[in-house]
Formats: C-alpha cells, structure tokens, sequence
C-alpha cells in the first residue's frame, strides 16, 4: 500500500509540474495577446477618431469655403454664358427676331430707342385687338392685331406710315410694349440678383476671415475687394443702366458672370491659403518665494522674506531673459499696457506706421 501511495503521490506531484510547466507560459502568452490587442484596439480606435476629426475639419473648412461664394440669391443662370442667345434661352425671353422681316434695321433700332425711353404712352386691348398711344413729335394711334405671336395687321397715324404704308418705328415700339416688355424686367432682375451675389461673397470673405484665427492675405483680399466693390458700384449706378438696348443688357449680363465666376476662384484662393498659426505663448507663472526660517533674537520674530521690490526686480529680470526683451518694453509689460509676446512679431515697415496712424 505503500508503495502504491507513493507512486500516486508522484504521479499528481509529476502531473502538477507538468501543468505549471505547461498553463503557466501559456497564462503569460495569454495576458501578452491581450495588452497586444488591447494596444492595437485602444491607440487603433484612438486614431480612426484622430483621422476622422482631421477629415471632418477639412470638409467643414472646405464647406464653409464654397459656402461664403454660394449666393443665397436666386438666379436663373449659374455658370458663364459666351453668347446673347443663350442668355436669351436660358431666361426665355420673347424672341423679338420673328418680327424682323417686318421692319428694316434702321426701323427697329428707332423703335426699340422710343420704347426704352418710355414713349409708349398707353395700351389697350380687346382680344387680339390691341391699341397704343405713341409719344413722337406728336401723339400718334397705333393698331395692332395678333394671332398668337403673328402680326396680321398694323397701321399707325404718323406721316410715315400714312405715306408709305410700311411698318414705322412707333408700331415696331408698340410690338415691344406688347410682347417684350418682361424681357427687360427679367434681365435687370437677373442682373441686380448676380451684383447682390458678388457683394454678398464679399462680405461673407469678411467675416469668414475676421472669425478665423489663421493668417491670411490681407493686402491681397484687400485689393480684391476694392476691386470688385468698385465693379458692382459701376454696373448698378451707370447712367445708361435703364436705358440699354435688349441685347446690350444681355452682353452686360454676361460680363457679370465672367466676373462673378472670377470673383469666386479668387476669394476661395484666398481663403484656402490659411497660415496656420500656432498657440500665443503664455507667460510661465513665476513660482512663489518661500519663507525662509525666522529665528527669534529676543528682539522679535525677523522674518527673512524677499521684500516686494526685490519680487518684482526678480519678474522683471525674468521676463527680460524669457523674451529678449528691452528695458522699455519690459515697463510696458509690467505696466500691463502689452503682453510680452507682442513684441515677438515682425517690425512694421514705416509706411505701415504710416497707414496706421491715417
């Protein structure tokens, strides 16, 4: 029996070391798998957010961006345009060239000039039937009969047509009064909603960079800005705005929208050229002065503190060392007129001073 105890004995102390031998690298390869995963999950998931926080700002920033030249103004055109008769397509304007083989160019240009200066006194109509006054030399009846956009018949009681019988400038201006006077309105509507677009851009590039803490091109903006303020006060307060011919509000249209369309890529240039600029360094605390041991000589308790002028010799002292500063612009600084590190920036040229002070 003995024996047979001993032999199981050995059995399960032999059983044992070979688990020990065997579970405990095998508890340490385990608990290395799991800080390696934990690592890789952790600083993993650390920087998916790192990455994904780096995309979401660059989208944010791209979208404020086109934000600041998307006008909030409704347009019917949104792209440059090369050609009068696309502009005309694009607003669905009347064709008034249907009429053309009615009338002589000469005609036409007279006409299309009493009906932009308003001499179309009054309209009335009875069906197809439609009647005009027309302010020329004198105050002349103009009749008109459509069918649909055909004209079947026209007469007029100026001394030309009473003579002639041919087609005059005053029937030709009554044919605009008729069917193109929303021609007019629609482009000058069309114009003013693109000016307002561009002078919106503008002043949205303004707050956009005055919210920003990057640095910017400021003289470029500023000569963009000048630029096409300029521009959009020409177009609105020129003389012969009111005035101008179909087809030239149609060619002005387009100029618009060349320089709106260059406007846009000039001010997201600018605007995507953002110089990051790092944290303002801050002035480091300067540590309190600790008491030094009093001691007493039966003549009072004497207290080694440093006295208050020697404290502020010491910041002073500091705050030179830290910042290279001079003596006056460290009074300046302990005075609290300026923080130190205003003196860090580029020296201003003399005509910088100049622009300051005017």
């Amino acid at each position: 029996m003995s024996n047979s105890s001993k032999d199981i004995s050995g059995f399960f102390k032999l059983l044992f070391s070979l688990a020990y031998i065997i579970i405990y690298p095998l508890i340490w390869l385990l608990c290395i798998a799991f800080y390696i995963v934990y690592f890789i999950i952790f600083y993993g998931l650390f920087f998916i957010i790192l990455i994904g926080r780096w995309i979401y700002y660059k989208l944010k920033r791209k979208k404020d961006i086109n934000s600041v030249s998307n006008s909030s103004f409704a347009t019917k055109i949104s792209k440059p345009i090369k050609n009068v008769e696309e502009v005309k397509n694009k607003l669905k304007l009347f064709d008034k060239s249907i009429y053309d083989e009615l009338f002589n160019e000469k005609i036409r240009n007279r006409g299309e000039y009493l009906f932009n200066n308003e001499k179309v006194v009054s309209m009335k109509s009875d069906g197809n039937n439609y009647h005009f006054k027309v302010q020329g030399n004198e105050l002349y009846d103009v009749d008109i009969v459509f069918d649909q956009d055909s004209i079947i018949s026209t007469s007029c009681s100026c001394p030309y047509y009473q003579d002639t019988h041919d087609n005059c400038k005053h029937i030709y201006a009554s044919m605009m009064q008729c069917r193109c006077s929303h021609n007019h309105d629609i482009l000058k509507e069309e114009l003013n909603s693109h000016l307002n677009g561009m002078k919106y851009t503008l002043i949205g590039a303004e707050k956009y960079i005055g919210n920003r803490t990057g640095r910017f091109d400021y003289d470029r903006f500023n000569l963009c800005y000048r630029k096409y303020d300029s521009y959009i006060y020409y177009v609105q307060n020129s003389t012969s705005y009111e005035n101008n011919k179909e087809d030239s509000l149609c060619r002005r249209l387009i100029s618009v929208l060349e320089s709106e369309n260059e406007l846009k890529k000039e001010i997201n240039e600018i605007l995507s050229d953002e110089k990051v600029i790092s944290t303002p360094i801050r002035i480091p605390r300067i540590p309190r002065r600790k008491k030094l041991p009093s001691f007493f000589f039966g003549l009072g308790i004497i207290d080694f503190t440093l006295s208050p002028s020697k404290r502020r010799d010491d910041e002073r002292k500091h705050i030179m060392d830290s910042y290279g500063l001079n003596n006056e612009e460290t009074d300046l600084v302990m005075k609290g007129e300026f923080k130190p590190w205003q003196f860090e920036d580029e020296d201003l040229e003399e005509d910088d001073y100049y622009y300051e002070e005017n």
